[in-house]
């Protein structure tokens, strides 16, 4: 069974994603329960994409991270995103701005950053996962 490749970085993955497009995110607010994320990319930032086992990622590998990527880090929370109301009960362990999630790409309403970052508007039911870090999944 194939296993994510988890990538070693030389700083949090966070701080890339914030200095590449942290001001141009605080002009952007999600409505209702819309939830903003920029999409993990495995490499981005500074340095070359390297596994734990010393293997290089491709570009082409990479790239494909952009579209298709399942982690993101939540930027900012609509005002009622994640809010317990009749059809939803969310418990006492959300989503929070600065977490890694889980979500599917095509379930989101995508465009793209300044910085070539891939960004993405989701409705908080489709957000599946909080993740301890963004290559547990691809």
């Amino acid at each position: 069974m194939a296993q994510p490749l988890r990538v070693l970085h030389d700083r949090d993955p966070r701080e890339d994603i914030r200095e590449d497009v942290g001001a141009v995110t605080d002009t952007i607010d999600p409505l209702g329960a819309g939830v903003l994320i920029v999409m993990y990319e495995r490499g981005k930032g500074k340095g070359e994409a390297k596994t734990a086992g010393g293997i290089i990622l491709a570009n082409k590998t990479l790239d494909e991270d952009k579209y298709q990527g399942k982690a993101g880090l939540v930027m900012k929370l609509g005002p009622i995103a994640f809010t317990d109301d009749a059809s939803h009960q969310w418990g006492d362990r959300v989503p929070r701005v600065g977490d890694w999630v889980m979500v599917n790409v095509g379930d989101s309403f995508a465009f793209d950053l300044p910085g070539d970052r891939r960004a993405c508007i989701v409705e908080d039911v489709n957000v599946k996962a909080i993740l301890r870090h963004p290559d547990m999944v691809w």
